[in-house]
């Protein structure tokens, strides 16, 4: 996604609201051993991308989220289960 893509999908959203958002750039990969060409990180997106990789992604974050939620309702810190 490109990062216009990206603020066009997040001006549509009330600028008060609260969200969850991370994002991944190519100096995060790059290091003192290795750093990646433009090209490489292009494809890799483009990749990833193609393949869905953000629906792992989004299932952990999106569970994570939910356990938070349960334990923050039930006020013990331990999972809430509605019946």
């Amino acid at each position: 996604m490109k990062v216009s893509e990206a603020i066009q999908m997040l001006m549509r959203l009330p600028q008060t609201d609260d969200i969850c958002i991370s994002w991944w750039t190519k100096d995060l990969f790059d290091d003192d051993t290795e750093k990646y060409s433009d090209e490489s990180w292009e494809r890799a997106v483009a990749e990833f991308d193609s393949e869905e990789g953000y629906a792992y992604a989004n299932e952990i974050v999106y569970n994570n989220l939910f356990d938070a939620l349960r334990e923050r309702r039930s006020g013990t810190g331990q999972p809430f289960y509605p019946d």
